[in-house]
């Protein structure tokens, strides 16, 4: 009988988090294996502003993953001390916002990942030229709302040995 009132008590509570927070948006591309050589996979794409580095990783299976936030660090060694930790320690991993879907067709780079902020998690996405194989430039964002953020990022390619694996249970 307490096994039972514990799988109703656990039901109840993961069916009220869904009522309270709603449902994270759902992606709208679909996954797509990259057979491409446009951009290289075997490493990460970074963007240095203010003191902060932001990163991320491309698949062979379609699927982008951002590093857990971004880390303020003026030092490259100590950048990537912390994110070879952050990889191997599967720290990032499990959280659903880091997780999206890419696109490339022809020259224009194209992802949909959901945005780290308070559950629901809402989708963005992001447009990009590809410049060449270890460059590309993000140039629009759009939210879940349709507004229009036209800022430009500049993404440099370094090679990386600890990728983070692409297995997730966020996309099919």
């Amino acid at each position: 009988m307490r096994k039972i009132l514990s799988i109703l008590f656990i039901v109840f509570i993961a069916y009220s988090c869904q009522m309270i927070f709603g449902e994270d948006d759902k992606l709208t591309m679909e996954r797509k294996n990259y057979y491409g050589n446009e951009l290289k996979l075997n490493g990460y794409y970074y963007h240095k502003a203010h003191g902060m580095i932001y990163t991320y990783f491309l698949f062979r299976n379609g699927l982008i993953f951002e590093s857990a936030g971004s880390f303020k660090t003026e030092k490259w060694s100590e950048y990537e001390k912390k994110l070879k930790d952050t990889v191997s320690a599967n720290k990032s991993a499990s959280l659903k916002y880091n997780w999206g879907v890419f696109q490339i067709k022809e020259s224009i780079l194209q992802f949909e990942k959901w945005y780290p902020s308070e559950r629901p998690y809402r989708v963005s996405k992001k447009f990009g030229r590809i410049i060449n194989d270890s460059t590309f430039i993000i140039i629009d964002t759009i939210n879940n709302n349709g507004e229009f953020f036209p800022k430009q990022y500049r993404y440099h390619y370094k090679r990386f040995e600890n990728k983070v694996d692409s297995i997730t249970d966020f996309i099919d």
